[in-house]
Order: C-alpha cells, then structure tokens, then sequence
C-alpha cells in the first residue's frame, strides 16, 4: 500500500495524461480498498486539483493554479540556477557570524536553492542545523561551523529525514532563523509535496524565531499537496520575483 500523498499524487498523474479516472482502477493500480479512492479523491477535490464524478473523477476544465509534480533532487539541481544563485545570496545577508558570543543558530531545509546558500556562508562562524543529507555534507568538515544533522525516516527523493524522531529533534534546538524551501505558494498557502516533510517545516516554524521561506519566481500560483503554513506565519519569502518585492517589499524580499 502507497502512502497518501503517493496516492495522491499518481490519481493526479492519471488525471492528468487521461483527463479522467476511474475508482475501480485506481483502486487496482494502488492495492488499496475503493472506499480509500473514494476519500483521496474528496480530498483533492475540496483542495481543487479534480472535480469527482460518478465512479471516478476527472481534469478540471481550466485547472488553475498549476499542480506541482515531485521531481528529482538531480533535475532540480539543473532548473533555475540564476534564481537560486540570487535567492542564496539575501539569504546569506540576513546570517550573521558570531558577535560578542551570541552566535547563530540557523535551520537550513533541503532542496538545491538551499544547498546554494552554502558558497555565501561557509566562511562564518555559526552553528547549521539541518535534516537534509546534502545541506550535512556540505558542512560537516568546517571546524568553525558546528553542523547537527536531524535523523529520523529517511526519504530517499529528497534526501530528507522526516518524521517523529525528526521532529522531535528540532524542537530540542533554539533555533534563531530558518530557511525552508516551497514546491509551491498559491494566494496566502505555502506548500510541500510530501506531508512528512511539511510536518517537519512545521515543527522548524513553531521553534524558529525567525522564518524565511525560499521561492523563485516559478514557485508562485503553483500548488503542491500538502499546505505546511500561510504567508502570516513566517518572517518573509526570499525570492527572485521583482514584482511582487515592489508590491510588498515587507513580506517579500
């Protein structure tokens, strides 16, 4: 049996090469009971990614926002290099070295605009805290950074671990500021394509004094499965979108 957001996303991969889906096939193709189909699809439906029918469910005629799909940490690394080179250096702006023993707890999340922030910081005296494998490597052999690297589940698509032990985890640290990557923002909702995931960027925003979350420009009007947080719950959105920094250059920077 897949896990719901599996499930959920392989009844939008239908959806979206067939335009339609059936109960009965679904239920086939995922090994799991039709009253379970039944309820996947309620749910994408009332979150406005299909509209239900009489034994299945089908495309909305002007689906909108756009439906993120989950890709590969590989393809990411190639997407939008320009966009993450810009994102990780504001990002870099607000971490500060030590001062006068006060120094800096940050939480930098997985994804590859994250791992660019790496170039910008890695000479500052700060500590790294983190449950991405990749955000780890980078930092682990600098004896000036102390790195902690949050165990837990590990997923191996975005080289993350999640779950209780994770999050349990991160509540234990006084963390000062967070950078936490979206698949998607749409209106005030920030979005993850994977629910552990998204339970853990919770966690890092109820812990954090300080919330940034890190989007380029494509990130927006895009819509991943599971909602994490609203725009009122963090600190601002670090992006590359010109337009929406002049609109409210106080949520966006």
């Amino acid at each position: 049996m897949k896990l719901k957001d599996e499930r959920h996303q392989y009844i939008l991969d239908q959806i979206e090469q067939k335009r339609i889906a059936r109960v009965l096939d679904l239920s086939k193709d995922l090994n799991v009971a039709e009253m379970t189909i039944r309820r996947d699809l309620k749910e994408l439906e009332s979150q406005g990614y299909l509209q239900r029918i009489h034994g299945g469910a089908k495309a909305l005629s002007s689906p909108n926002p756009t439906i993120y799909k989950e890709q590969s940490r590989q393809d990411k690394k190639a997407m939008n290099t320009a966009a993450k080179k810009i994102i990780a250096q504001k990002c870099s702006t607000l971490i500060h070295d030590v001062v006068d023993d006060n120094e800096e707890v940050v939480f930098i999340g997985s994804g590859t605009t994250n791992e660019a922030i790496f170039d910008y910081i890695k000479d500052k005296r700060l500590t790294i805290v983190t449950n991405s494998m990749d955000i780890f490597m980078q930092y682990k052999g600098l004896a000036h950074i102390d790195t902690y690297l949050v165990g837990g589940r590990y997923r191996e698509k975005t080289g993350t671990f999640v779950g209780q032990y994770a999050e349990n985890m991160i509540h234990q640290f006084e963390i000062t500021k967070a950078f936490i990557g979206a698949n998607g923002i749409v209106n005030q909702e920030i979005t993850t394509a994977n629910e552990a995931e998204g339970a853990c960027h919770q966690v890092v925003i109820e812990t954090a004094e300080q919330v940034y979350i890190n989007a380029d420009r494509t990130k927006f009007d895009v819509k991943a499965l599971f909602t994490f947080a609203t725009l009122n719950q963090v600190t601002a959105v670090i992006t590359d979108d010109v337009a929406r920094i002049e609109q409210n250059p106080t949520l966006f920077i």
